[in-house]
């Protein structure tokens, strides 16, 4: 890459984490003004979807005293395919406790 190239791809990084940062604001300013419940049950498909899609949010519900409840849909044992026989649901089970714990569900 020309060092031309690597200046538009720097700007244009440091506009969208601009915009990013922003709207990341917006996105808090807007949870902040909507009544919160007492309860809030996660439905992730896999063990880190809760953390990736929905880690903001849990954050902010137990800050404001939210019970936060997880469910996943699946034991993560077939999330990578191996040539040995290895049990990953217990790695998983593991990961996702530790992220749990993390974002303060337990």
């Amino acid at each position: 890459m020309k060092n031309s190239e690597y200046l538009v791809v720097e700007k244009v990084s440091a506009l969208i984490k601009k915009v990013y940062c922003k709207l990341i604001k917006l996105y808090f300013l807007c949870l902040e003004s909507q009544p919160t419940s007492n309860t809030c049950v996660i439905f992730a498909p896999h063990q880190d979807d809760e953390t990736l899609g929905c880690g903001g949010t849990i954050i902010h519900k137990r800050h404001n005293g939210v019970a936060v409840k997880v469910v996943f849909m699946t034991d993560g044992n077939n999330s990578h395919k191996c040539e040995s026989n290895i049990d990953l649901s217990d790695t998983r089970r593991q990961e996702a406790l530790n992220s749990c714990h993390v974002l303060g569900v337990m």
